[in-house]
Parts: C-alpha cells; sequence; structure tokens
C-alpha cells in the first residue's frame, strides 16, 4: 500500500470567537506531520484578544515563521537517499517559550530539536519572534537599537563579559570556549540576532556551539536596554 503522510492541526482556542470577547492573552497551536521518512510534532503560540485585523496579521506572521521551520526540515529531510536511511526517521520538535505579550509588542522563542536521520547528532537551535503590533513590523535586532554600529560593538563587548564569567562560574573556561565566545559575539547582527524582548531588558540567545560547546546547550544573557 503506498504511504500516505498526513498533517494534524488543532488549535486551543475556538475560533468562532470574536477577539472583542476574549481579554489579551496566549493560545497554543500544535501541528504533527508523519511521513514515510521523517515525523512532525510542533506547537505555537496563538494571540487572542486583540482588534481582529492586529490579531490576524500578527498570527498570520507567527504561522509563517513555523512554517518556514518546518519547510527547511522537510527539505533536508527529503533529501536524503533512500539507500541511506537503514529504516531511521528524521524527527523534529518544536516547543515555545512565552516572553512578553500587550497591546504594542508580542515577544516569544521556538526551541528546536532536530535529528536527521544518518546525521551524527541531533540538531538544537532556537528562533524568535518580535513584533511591533501597531505598526505591523517585525523586530531585527537593529530596530531596538539606536545607533547599529556603535550599539553592536558595546554588545558584543557586554556579551563576551557575562558569557566569560558564566563560563568561569561553571569551571569550563578555557582557550576553546574563548575562541567560541569571540567568534560567536563579534559585533555582527547575526550573532544577536534571537532575542526576547521584557520590560526594561533584553535577552539573548546564543544556540548550542555559537559561544559555547555544544553539551552545554542554549547560552542566554540579560542585558538592561538602557545600558546601551
Amino acid at each position: 500500500m503506498k504511504h500516505l503522510s498526513f498533517l494534524v492541526l488543532s488549535c486551543a482556542f475556538i475560533a468562532a470567537c470574536s477577539s472583542a470577547t476574549q481579554s489579551l492573552g496566549w493560545s497554543e497551536a500544535t501541528l504533527s506531520e508523519n511521513a514515510k521518512t521523517y515525523r512532525i510534532t510542533a506547537a505555537y503560540p496563538v494571540i487572542v484578544g486583540l482588534p481582529d485585523a492586529d490579531q490576524s496579521d500578527v498570527n498570520t506572521k507567527i504561522k509563517q515563521l513555523i512554517e518556514e521551520t518546518l519547510s527547511d526540515f522537510r527539505r533536508t529531510a527529503r533529501a536524503i537517499p533512500q539507500a541511506k536511511l537503514n529504516g531511521k526517521m528524521s524527527t523534529i520538535v518544536v516547543t515555545y517559550e512565552r516572553a512578553t505579550l500587550t497591546h504594542d509588542r508580542v515577544s516569544f522563542a521556538l526551541n528546536i530539536e532536530s535529528s536527521i536521520a544518518g546525521a551524527a547528532h541531533p540538531n538544537s537551535y532556537t528562533r524568535t519572534f518580535n513584533a511591533d503590533l501597531k505598526k505591523h513590523q517585525i523586530l531585527s535586532v537593529e530596530d531596538v537599537l539606536v545607533d547599529t554600529q556603535s550599539d553592536l560593538q558595546e554588545l558584543s563587548d557586554k556579551a563576551r563579559a557575562a558569557l566569560t564569567e558564566a563560563a568561569k562560574e561553571r569551571g569550563t573556561y578555557d582557550e576553546n570556549a574563548a575562541a567560541l565566545m569571540e567568534a560567536g559575539t563579534a559585533p555582527e547582527a547575526a550573532n544577536f540576532s534571537a532575542f526576547l524582548m521584557e520590560s526594561g531588558s533584553i535577552i539573548f540567545l546564543f544556540s548550542p556551539y555559537q559561544v559555547a560547546p555544544g553539551s552545554e546547550g542554549t547560552q542566554r544573557i540579560s542585558i538592561p536596554i538602557d545600558t546601551l
């Protein structure tokens, strides 16, 4: 029998309810997909309680982020020759971490754990979502800095100092760790693209291997906005 993949999408809220009757808050959508060579399990946030146009816009952008993440995984999983699979499945699990939700701004992170059939090790990384709800704009790190170049340099210095102190407290600081930190915190926007916005602070997240050995997992630092 020919194998058929299937897709299940469920939301933890009733779509028919008008946002006008709901208070501002987080809901949840889940997605699962089983195909011949891969398996997807994902959960991601849905915003409720905004005016209809704002709510539709931000939830569309959130869905685009999750679909982009899963499309990348599918493309990689499907590219593996059948002869190399040996019955193994590629898998991805997506969870999320909520940070901020107001009528002006939303901030959260997707935590992704993927394992590609035949790869030596699983892959863990983080993607963040920050949006200005009034401007209908996705925010990058450049959008939250006053002077991009000088602030990136200051951010680089502060991040390196904080990560160095944390590694020394863990007893894992050495020449290799220092080299990872130097490369992973260079004053380039791409190195600080994963961040969460909280009241008065920005939390920067660094995926495994960016600023520390993979065994130490995702690293994070919190920097008060007014110190930049």
